[in-house]
């Protein structure tokens, strides 16, 4: 059974150099799985309320903590929960909504076709 050489051994045996292997045969095919480990380390980090807790003054909180902050002093309201919802869930859907095509292929990148 004979071996083929991956994209990058053809490109440099072709006579490309290292940052043009990187550029134009790498990082497309590994495009879609470091958008998607950005997107879920961005709302991972946008909904975490442990570590603000402990790590964070009350000058620095994040939307979270500031939150419960809120509902300490002042009770709950239908109110905040709106505006807290919709401050709070706005920025990681959008993000989701730009970068939609991307989530598929990375999810499924290691997946076996057939």
């Amino acid at each position: 059974m004979r071996c083929r050489p991956s994209s990058e051994e053809a490109a440099r045996v072709d006579g490309a150099r290292w940052h043009t292997v990187m550029w134009r045969i790498t990082l497309p095919i590994v495009r879609p799985g470091i958008i998607v480990t950005s997107m879920f380390a961005f709302v991972f980090a946008w909904n975490n309320a442990a570590f603000p807790l402990v790590l964070s003054s009350r000058s620095t909180t994040t939307l979270p903590i500031g939150t419960l902050g809120y509902f300490a002093t002042s009770g709950v309201t239908l109110e905040l929960h709106r505006r807290r919802g919709r401050a709070g869930d706005d920025s990681p859907m959008i993000i989701f909504l730009v970068f939609d095509r991307y989530v598929v292929r990375g999810l499924t990148f290691g997946s076996v076709k057939g």
